[in-house]
């Protein structure tokens, strides 16, 4: 601490740079804000060098350059507090106690005798609890307190529930600060007038509930959560008594989560997920039905963070049953935290049902962290019921379960048009390097519904190559040169990689003779994630008699210069922008290409 007041130093004077210079104190005091800092930095380095017990030695000569000063500057007060709270003792005592009597000069004294050790410095605040008055009152109090001076109490007692309103807070957080057994009971007594003066007893009860020893704040905690106390203090009360001992807190939390206040409720309610054991879980699923709906969201939420997994079975019932949807939702999540294999069937076939509900137990089933989960779902790969396959090859999809891959696959070549579809959208999720060529050998014989399966699949195979670019060219190559339908389903990959491979492949596809390649080819190239695109937008706007055509290749233009991302520097975004606008575009992708000017020149 002693050093940090060291550094405040640096900007307030440099009394201490040479000790034999009998004016160098004076000198410091002296000294104004703004002035030339290179002695300062000096005595920084010498103070930070200089042992305690040399302290009373640079005390001493900054006494006797205040004595001969006339009136301190603010710079040369602040100096000087700042020097006494680091080095200062009892020979300090008297020009502070001085110091005390003006509020100029006040704030310095204290700051100054905060810092000090020592009786003599309380016997010399103690006085001014009855002859100080204002802000320097204020001051002499928080002091006292800082320092645990208990006999403040009487005053503060007295001033907390007198006229002044500022003293009456001050003097609140002063019990607060202080937290002795008297100042506990006086804060208790205390029946605030104004909102500021119940927040200041809020707070200070709570500080006395963190100060004091475990089984005394215990005792308060309790305390007030049975009296009449407002929201705030309540629920630090509980939550202090939480902290302190959870297993001993279950009773006070039972109460909060039936209070009529939810605040309340709903904060005892996340405080369960920290007292731990199975006798609580079913204490707290017994509560469960008489407790208001929000609450109830809230301790279901709280059951699936406790780590006890024999509320599964409750939890799933309530999912099952008719009602509220967030109270349902809240206890598949909560089943998706605690349960393992054994809830796959019950979450399949909640999962069938429409809407949110089925979304949240495929959510729950796809988050279960057991890996026995995974085995479960394998065995229940069965073509016989298609309706409930899609569900189990979600679910494996969702959990990217590579070992269900094989088992897939073999779905994915078989006869029946639904199970193949849903075996092969299921890929897209397990796929791996492995199963590749499989895949890619299934393209030539593929129906136009799995055609897009299969590419998308083997997207998610290709997934060892380095780049995305090569990524591209994996999946391209076995329909390369190929008929267009398979060459048009691969297309729609290349502007996900968006790479200079990729950017080759669409210029050369789009100089094909088949219309539906053409076409898929410029999809492509208008969905570019980047400005690589850019030269070949020109091409194609300057050679398409395609006005339709030109317009999108244009506005494409314009959008990817329009970028904070595009590698371009300003001059070369402008060049090309112009000579897009030398192609006599429509009025729509001409005030599309003069926006991104503007943009771009700001």
């Amino acid at each position: 601490m002693k050093n940090i007041a060291l550094y405040t130093l640096l900007a307030a004077g440099a009394f201490l740079s040479a000790r034999a210079q009998s004016n160098a104190a004076a000198q410091a005091l002296s000294y104004t804000f703004g002035a030339p800092d290179a002695t300062i930095q000096a005595v920084y380095a010498e103070i930070a060098a200089t042992p305690a017990q040399a302290y009373p030695a640079l005390e001493a000569r900054l006494l006797a350059a205040v004595q001969a000063q006339p009136k301190l500057s603010p710079e040369a007060l602040k100096l000087a507090s700042d020097v006494l709270r680091l080095t200062g003792s009892t020979a300090s005592l008297p020009l502070l106690t001085e110091w005390l009597k003006s509020s100029e000069t006040a704030p310095a004294a204290l700051w100054a005798m905060n810092g000090m050790p020592g009786n003599a410095v309380d016997a010399a605040l103690l006085p001014l609890l009855k002859t100080a008055d204002g802000d320097v009152r204020i001051g002499v109090l928080n002091a006292l307190a800082a320092r645990g001076n208990a006999e403040l109490l009487p005053q503060a007692k007295t001033w907390s529930s007198g006229a002044d309103e500022a003293l009456a807070v001050a003097a609140t957080a002063a019990l607060g600060r202080l937290g002795t057994p008297d100042a506990v009971t006086a804060l208790k007594a205390l029946k605030p007038a104004t909102a500021e003066r119940n927040r200041a007893r809020t707070e200070a009860l709570t500080a006395c509930a963190n100060r004091i020893k475990a089984r005394d704040a215990a005792v308060l905690c309790r305390a007030l959560l049975a009296g009449d106390e407002p929201q705030e203090l309540k629920a630090a009360a509980l939550a202090r008594l939480v902290t302190l001992d959870p297993d001993k807190a279950l009773p006070e939390v039972l109460v909060a989560l039936k209070s009529k206040d939810l605040y309340l409720a709903r904060l005892a309610a996340s405080f369960t997920s920290q007292i731990k054991g199975a006798k609580v879980s079913e204490t707290l699923v017994a509560a469960l039905p008489g407790l208001p709906l929000e609450v109830q969201v809230a301790l279901v939420t709280s059951l699936g963070l406790r780590g006890d997994d024999s509320v599964v079975s409750a939890l799933l019932a309530l999912a099952a049953a008719e009602g509220d949807e967030a109270l349902r939702l809240a206890a598949l999540d909560a089943v998706a935290k605690l349960g393992n294999e054994t809830q796959v069937e019950p979450l399949l076939k909640l999962s069938d049902q429409t809407g949110t509900i089925g979304r949240g137990a495929m959510a729950a089933l796809s988050a279960l962290r057991s890996k026995a989960v995974d085995a479960k779902l394998i065995s229940l790969l069965q073509p016989d019921d298609p309706a409930r396959l899609k569900n189990v090859i979600q679910a494996l999809s969702n959990r990217a379960c590579t070992e269900a891959t094989p088992k897939l696959l073999a779905l994915a070549q078989g006869d029946t048009a639904d199970v193949r579809l849903t075996a092969l959208r299921g890929l897209r999720g397990t796929a791996t390097p492995a199963v590749f060529p499989e895949l890619a050998a299934m393209l030539p014989k593929a129906s136009p519904d799995d055609l897009a399966a299969i590419v998308a699949a083997m997207w998610i195979a290709a997934d060892d190559a380095e780049t995305y670019g090569l990524r591209f060219m994996k999946v391209w190559r076995p329909v390369e040169g190929a008929a267009p339908a398979l060459r048009i389903a691969v297309l729609g990959l290349a502007s996900r990689a968006s790479a200079p491979e990729a950017l080759e492949v669409v210029k050369g596809q789009m100089a094909d003779g088949e219309k539906g390649v053409v076409s898929a080819a410029q999809r492509a190239l208008f969905s570019w994630q980047n400005e690589e695109c850019v030269p070949l937008c020109m091409e194609l706007a300057k050679s398409t008699a395609d006005a339709r055509v030109k317009s999108q290749a244009l506005e494409t233009v314009a959008g990817r210069l329009d970028r904070r991302e595009a590698k371009l520097d300003k001059k070369q975004k402008l060049a090309l922008l112009d000579a897009a606008l030398a192609l006599n575009p429509d009025t729509n992708t001409r005030k599309r290409i003069e926006k991104a000017v503007e943009s771009i020149r700001k």
